[in-house]
């Protein structure tokens, strides 16, 4: 996939979709692709997060619940790990893209609206543990 596609895939995702072509290109430049197979654990209690997750494919499970399509800003910004087992798909799988955590602190950096907007769109069902 291409940065161009990683770009309109970003540009179709809330909260993604408020920013600017230029801020997206560079989100896009820095995001990489990550796929899971049927059912695969994708992070557990135990881990930390260590990326912000765009699900494009597929669906991410948690306690039941299929998960919006970005995953984990508060677990980022937290530093803690996952309540509970992210999973896969159990049929489909997941696919999308990543956005390592030191480059997320800097898009929220220069784009504080973003933050406010991660919160707004999804209400981050992977919050942070007690």
């Amino acid at each position: 996939m291409s940065a161009i596609d990683r770009l309109f895939q970003l540009r179709m995702t809330p909260p993604f979709d408020r920013l600017r072509s230029d801020e997206l290109a560079v989100i896009a430049d820095i995001s990489r692709e990550m796929s899971w197979r049927p059912g695969e654990t994708i992070a557990t209690p135990e881990d930390e997060l260590r990326h912000l997750l765009i699900i494009r494919e597929g669906a991410v499970i948690m306690a039941g619940q299929r998960l919006p399509p970005v995953i984990g800003a508060a677990a980022l910004l937290f530093e803690r790990g996952v309540p509970a087992p992210l999973l896969a798909d159990p049929v489909q799988g997941a696919a999308g893209l990543a956005i390592a955590r030191g480059h997320f602190f800097t898009i929220i950096n220069e784009c504080p609206g973003l933050l406010v907007a991660f919160f707004d769109t999804a209400g981050d069902l992977v919050s942070t543990q007690p």
